[in-house]
């Protein structure tokens, strides 16, 4: 019984519990065959010991292989979960993404928004919002097709990403033909620069098909900067879209700082732009 119980619980594997059941069995055998006659006593003797040591080792056998299969079966689970996980990962990450400009989406900005306005706001440092429209839009789909549209979202989008995440900002489609822009920090203190940066490098862009259509278009833009800690998520867009419209109103292809003047009414300060800069679109 003794080896009986040793096979069973011993940590061994199948074959060294193999090992220790052949000794079992030989350290009880080898005595009773040298010391006593054969018999009807000692074959019984052998049988039970056998019995002993070969059912456990079965029992042992089949307990490894249950351990074995199920330590597989857990790391199947495993494997699985984590490739779950990893795709909906993937799946959060291609959700937040415009695919026509490879910008975040507004969903995905609300996101990322959310996170650098806190921070900011623990901070204390200045924020900025940019709030970036293409001057008439709708026309030029009329005139040059969607496609042409298209490609034109995607060239504004790819510069606007690049040069605001030169700065260390998030920019995305925020839905049509307008996009938006954070800056966080010393970034944002020169958000009118930025602004200003962006607005002429989409002035100076050529929009083409491959075929003989060319387009030129330009951009309306509305900045808010303040401190964080002394306005809201929404009211901050809420106020750099107001330095937008302002933009558009005053001609299109320029620049709006929204501010408040002493007296506490809105003063909208626009930053005018050169006559050369003034085309909205053409056909070459």
């Amino acid at each position: 019984m003794l080896v009986t119980f040793c096979i069973i619980l011993s940590p061994l594997r199948i074959g060294g519990t193999a090992l220790l059941a052949a000794s079992g069995f030989g350290s009880i055998v080898i005595p009773v065959i040298l010391l006593t006659k054969a018999g009807i006593y000692s074959v019984d003797l052998i049988s039970f010991t056998f019995l002993c040591c070969s059912l456990p080792l079965l029992i042992k056998h089949r307990s490894d292989r249950l351990r074995d299969e199920n330590f597989i079966l857990t790391l199947k689970s495993r494997k699985a979960q984590d490739d779950l996980l990893s795709s909906n990962r993937q799946l959060e990450s291609l959700s937040q993404i415009d695919p026509l400009t490879g910008l975040l989406n507004r969903r995905g900005f609300d996101q990322h928004f959310k996170a650098a306005f806190d921070a900011a706001q623990i901070s204390g440092e200045p924020f900025a919002i940019l709030m970036l429209d293409i001057d008439h839009f709708k026309a030029f789909n009329d005139d040059y097709g969607h496609q042409l549209g298209d490609r034109c979202l995607a060239e504004v989008g790819s510069l606007l990403g690049d040069e605001v995440g030169r700065h260390g900002g998030i920019s995305a489609r925020y839905g049509g033909e307008e996009f938006i822009a954070a800056l966080r920090g010393i970034a944002s203190v020169n958000g009118i620069a930025i602004a200003q940066a962006i607005r002429r490098r989409i002035s100076d862009l050529r929009i083409t098909n491959g075929g003989s259509d060319t387009a030129l278009i330009t951009a309306s833009v509305g900045v808010r900067i303040a401190s964080a800690r002394k306005t809201t998520r929404d009211k901050f867009v809420q106020e750099a879209d107001q330095a937008l419209y302002a933009a558009k109103h005053a001609g299109r292809n320029q620049v709006a700082l929204y501010s408040r003047d002493a007296h506490g009414s809105l003063d909208e300060t626009v930053t005018q732009t050169s006559q050369d800069e003034a085309p909205v679109r053409a056909k070459g």
